[in-house]
């Protein structure tokens, strides 16, 4: 008996200790400032994190459109680290799944509209079963095999996109696993979240 309620006093424990990380995460940024940024620069402050990680698994790597196109030079509002920290996760979460796989590769595509910048991480993997994907973005839940010590990361991307004004998406359309970060592009941002 004694066994089974020391098993659970540590996982208590151990959920209070990432419910505490996962507020000083928030209450550290909260206070960093919305600045325009180039989407290129965000991009490219993700594969610096990543560059290691995809080049020890053999991931090749595809950025759509190329890196000289004029979307790439579109300004969004934004909190960079944050937004950065939103496409790394994404990022190594494609390295992390195609693993096993023959064919590895993850891309980032780049699609612009009138008011919003949409910023697609795919990979060669499968897709997220049906099954899942209503839960994948709640804290703690994890697709990777034996469970993630955390299962925090794409709980922590979605609710950074949300306070962005912005959307996180899988795209049920695509044979590989894809996901979507929807954005505004409006310059007032920062006015609007700082009256949220």
């Amino acid at each position: 008996m004694s066994d089974a309620v020391d098993a659970i006093r540590f996982a208590v424990d151990r959920i209070c200790a990432l419910i505490d990380e996962h507020q000083h995460y928030f209450d550290h940024f909260k206070n960093c400032a919305f600045e325009k940024v180039l989407i290129r620069v965000v991009i490219e402050d993700s594969l610096q994190l990543c560059q290691q990680a995809l080049s020890q698994a053999e991931v090749k790597l595809r950025v759509i459109p190329s890196w000289d196109d004029p979307v790439l030079s579109t300004e969004i509002c934004c909190r960079r680290i944050q937004l950065s920290q939103v496409l790394v996760n994404l990022i190594r979460n494609s390295i992390d799944a195609v693993r096993g796989f023959v064919d590895r590769w993850v891309e980032i595509e780049v699609k612009e509209s009138e008011n919003r910048i949409e910023i697609a991480v795919s990979d060669s993997g499968n897709g997220i079963p049906n099954l899942v994907q209503d839960e994948i973005f709640k804290p703690y839940f994890s697709t990777k095999s034996g469970g993630s010590p955390r299962g925090l990361g794409l709980a922590i991307a979605s609710r950074i996109v949300k306070l962005h004004h912005g959307t996180l998406k899988i795209d049920p359309t695509s044979e590989h696993t894809r996901f979507v970060v929807g954005l505004p592009k409006d310059p007032e941002l920062k006015n609007k979240i700082g009256r949220a």
